[in-house]
């Protein structure tokens, strides 16, 4: 499959080869690439952008798979909570200083 990809006024074309059991062309694959691709890049990018995954220097023994987990429960819980219509970072700010808030994210 040929990917291109438009910045600006400059124009990039990648060739990418995938393997897969599933019959049919490039037009059948590219639906579960993408919603793939889109799952795995909105998770890294809430998770970049509310908890500075990024920057994080964790890198000893389990340290970094368990900080993994810990962040994904940390941006799943106040996703699920729908009654403060703020961001997620202003709900994990506001559930760090309420604790009744706090409470109603863990339990929902």
């Amino acid at each position: 499959m040929r990917g291109d990809r438009t910045i600006g006024e400059k124009v990039t074309s990648e060739m990418r080869h995938f393997i897969s059991s599933l019959e049919g062309g490039a037009a059948k694959l590219i639906r579960p690439i993408r919603s793939h691709w889109c799952i795995e890049n909105s998770l890294h990018w809430g998770l970049d952008v509310s908890m500075g995954e990024d920057a994080c220097r964790i890198w000893q023994d389990h340290a970094p798979a368990n900080m993994a987990t810990l962040r994904r429960v940390a941006l799943t819980l106040p996703k699920q909570e729908r009654t403060n219509k703020r961001g997620i970072k202003a709900r994990s700010k506001k559930a760090g200083l309420d604790g009744n808030y706090l409470l109603k994210v863990l339990v929902g």
